[in-house]
């Protein structure tokens, strides 16, 4: 069960584009990368949390 999740933008090539990168930092097997999608809007997170679905980011931890 994914219980943390890591969120992080990477600078791609020159100038401004970015693309996010989420993880699960703990998990039945232990970190890895999840998703990576364009840019670093927090709309553009909008189709990992449609696939993550409702049910398991219920179970993310808050800090």
């Amino acid at each position: 069960m994914i219980t943390v999740l890591g969120i992080d933008e990477i600078a791609v090539g020159k100038g401004h584009k970015y693309w996010h990168i989420i993880s699960s930092l703990e998990g039945p097997k232990g970190p890895e990368v999840l998703y990576v999608g364009e840019s670093r809007k927090e709309e553009d997170l909008k189709p990992f949390w449609e696939w993550f679905g409702i049910e398991r980011a219920g179970r993310i931890t808050h800090g």
